[in-house]
């Protein structure tokens, strides 16, 4: 009998049907649908002015489209909507957040020309807001598809639609100090000729910078810029030390290898190396060549000889001489490209450069022609992956550079002349297996820290193969300063629209109204009635004047 239950149990059994009922609309409300990895833009300060994504967390509702209002929106976007423009368009737009849809698997959209320039206009931005790149899984398609079909009427969106919520917690990144890097030196010492001392033997140095760089540092693998470079060198490597173990293989030169880091931080890695080596090791050198991009995609496609001037010294005209003959017996396209050194530029074009001005002969070896960008955003990109690498034209390229190598300090200029055939010859799984490992983890020069897997399997690999393997660590100019923050887990939420929230609301507080006078009885409700009315009352008066 409901006349016979006391209020104080009525009320227990409301709150009860209460607290079920707020939790099955909360049930309802949000579901988390998905959880996935997205890579932030890079953040950095260089001479004071930012680059990059300057935030990381977020918790905002997401969007397909730059024409609707994007305050307090993560704006998902994808690859294929960006053209160079694009960067010039989010700035105007100012998002609360990007969400870049990166594809999964090999897509020719992500070598074409467009998207390599919006990379380069991202790597040269500042973004106030949080950037993050992340792969079209599954999941994730079937979310843009469902936001893209929600939105395709305004007026469901706004009311009725469930909206999806994007969430990455946590404090906002702070600044990586004291950013450590490292460089290898290796030395095949040669053998001296009858009435020269050993010390004083003349020496080529081949150099290559094995980081890399990318708009997102999570994902900047660098196969080919400068994984090329790197495995190329450990090839040479490889090739000549068997020629150095035997006494009549031995020529009159030392050839030294120099494996450097920071090579995307204005050759930070080269730049080092010269301030501190010793000045007669230096004083040696003949000639320096240095290896950058050098996977063609065709055999047709050129090789690039970047220089500063045209060799005047015998052995320089007889060395470019071997480069020509040598590229046209294999069927190379080989371009000379002449470029002066500018003195008073803060960027390095190429890494050549530097070894110039410390008045050493010296070249760069790339597939490159020219840059367009300064060398810290040059010849990047998220997309340099593996899979593009044909390794046939690469081993024909490093073969190209051995025979050529092997004529100067052999002294052998025949230009049908082959040094590595049969069991000399370049081995294509070394290659392979070599750019597998470094391409496993990202190489950009903040994320390779002194106990990183690469910095620890290149310096093994050059010790097998050379005895004087030195390792010299240095800290990175004060002129740049890196985040943290470069990998977050995104969680996806499904969430009712804000309509969904108000009738929620309104609910909540008519059942409020219901347990007070299940409590208080007739005189609650006559009380409850006669407040409302004067809401009512009060607010259709007219109000009078002077007040």
């Amino acid at each position: 009998n409901i006349s016979q239950t006391s209020p104080a149990m009525i009320s227990r059994q409301l709150v009860l049907v209460l607290v079920f009922v707020v939790l099955a609309f909360f049930h309802v409300g949000v579901q988390s649908l998905h959880h996935f990895d997205a890579y932030r833009m890079y953040q950095l300060e260089r001479g004071g002015i930012a680059f990059g994504s300057q935030k990381t967390s977020l918790n905002l509702e997401a969007t397909t489209s730059l024409t609707y209002d994007l305050s307090r929106k993560i704006l998902l976007l994808p690859l294929e909507h960006c053209s160079p423009n694009t960067t010039a368009l989010l700035l105007k737009a100012q998002p609360d957040a990007v969400l870049l849809l990166l594809p999964l698997g090999e897509n020719n959209a992500t070598s074409s020309s467009s998207w390599l320039e919006f990379e380069q206009h991202l790597l040269s931005t500042k973004f106030p807001f949080p950037f993050y790149f992340t792969f079209r899984e599954e999941n994730l398609v079937h979310i843009y598809s469902e936001i893209l079909a929600s939105q395709s009427s305004i007026l469901k969106s706004s009311t009725s639609s469930d909206v999806f919520k994007f969430s990455v917690p946590g404090p906002e990144p702070s600044p990586i100090d004291n950013l450590e890097l490292s460089n290898f030196q290796a030395v095949l010492n040669g053998v001296a000729l009858q009435g020269r001392e050993s010390e004083s033997l003349p020496s080529l140095a081949v150099v290559a910078h094995y980081d890399t760089f990318a708009a997102a540092p999570g994902l900047a693998k660098g196969a080919d810029s400068n994984g090329s470079g790197s495995i190329a060198l450990l090839e040479l490597a490889r090739l000549f030390s068997k020629l150095y173990r035997g006494y009549k293989t031995q020529p009159p030169y030392d050839l030294i290898f120099l494996l450097v880091s920071g090579g995307k931080l204005n050759y930070a890695g080269s730049n080092d190396w010269l301030k501190n080596v010793d000045s007669r090791l230096l004083s040696n050198i003949e000639f320096v060549l240095c290896l950058e991009a050098i996977a063609t995609s065709t055999a047709e496609e050129p090789l690039y000889l970047h220089v500063t001037k045209s060799p005047k010294e015998p052995k320089l005209i007889q060395l470019f001489q071997d480069f020509n003959s040598t590229a046209e017996h294999m069927g190379i396209n080989l371009e000379l490209v002449r470029r002066k050194v500018n003195l008073t530029a803060v960027d390095v074009t190429w890494e050549h450069h530097l070894y110039v001005k410390k008045r050493l002969p010296a070249a760069t070896l790339s597939r490159f022609n020219t840059t367009e960008f300064g060398s810290f955003q040059s010849r990047s990109s998220i997309f340099d992956t593996r899979e593009k690498i044909n390794f046939k034209l690469l081993a024909r390229n490093i073969k190209f550079i051995a025979e050529t190598i092997g004529k100067f300090i052999f002294d052998i200029h025949e230009p049908g002349l082959e040094l590595f055939n049969g069991s000399q010859s370049i081995l294509p799984e070394f290659l392979e297996s070599q750019l597998a490992t470094l391409t496993s983890y990202p190489r950009a020069s903040l994320l390779l820290p002194q106990d990183s897997p690469i910095i620890t399997h290149l310096e093994n690999v050059l010790k097998q193969y050379s005895s004087n393997v030195v390792r010299q660590n240095f800290k990175l100019d004060t002129e740049y300063r890196f985040y943290g923050g470069n990998k977050s887990l995104i969680s996806c939420f499904k969430v009712k629209s804000i309509w969904f929230e108000i009738g929620l609301s309104i609910f909540v507080l008519i059942y409020l109204a219901l347990i007070r006078v299940a409590l208080k009885g007739q005189d609650a409700f006559d009380g409850l009635k006669e407040y409302v009315l004067g809401l009512f009352t009060k607010s259709s008066k007219p109000k009078r004047k002077g007040q």
